[in-house]
């Protein structure tokens, strides 16, 4: 994620590499480069690419694109349930075309959403019931007698 310049794992890479001694960093080169050629994204994009365009011809419809009534049900959901998920959805082209899922991600990594909370003043709430008394857990470290 850092090669593609994602800000915060950036930052995680910078600060790891400054935290390495000089031979860890000769270390960390010599065994990067060949993970890099196996593993980044100039390797790894394209073999997705393939991955994906075969599990998108796993497809249950019509070869017009019509995916029907068809519900992808999560490892050990239950059918019916609504706990799966709508064939359409699951299928939708911007998870299975290469170039929008990357597109997906950079819109993600490279500018996380930023909420606004805004806080209101303090209300009482009638008739509300005390919150209850956290349990009580043991540390050892209590009452020698007990043991």
């Amino acid at each position: 994620a850092a090669e593609r310049g994602y800000p915060n794992w950036v930052a995680f890479r910078e600060r790891y590499w400054n935290e390495l001694s000089a031979d860890e960093r000769k270390r960390a080169i010599e065994v990067g480069q060949p993970l890099y050629a196996e593993y980044g994204d100039t390797a790894a994009k394209p073999r997705l690419a393939v991955l994906m365009r075969r599990g998108r011809l796993q497809t249950t419809g019509s070869h017009t694109g019509f995916i029907g009534s068809l519900e992808i049900q999560k490892p050990g959901g239950k059918i019916g349930s609504g706990a799966g998920i709508d064939g359409n959805q699951y299928y939708a082209s911007r998870y299975w075309e290469p170039h929008t899922y990357w597109a997906q991600a950079d819109k993600l990594w490279k500018g996380p959403p930023k909420g606004v909370v805004n806080v209101g003043a303090l209300e009482t709430v009638p008739n509300a019931k005390p919150a209850p008394e956290p349990p009580q857990v043991d540390d050892g470290k209590s009452d020698a007698s007990k043991h």
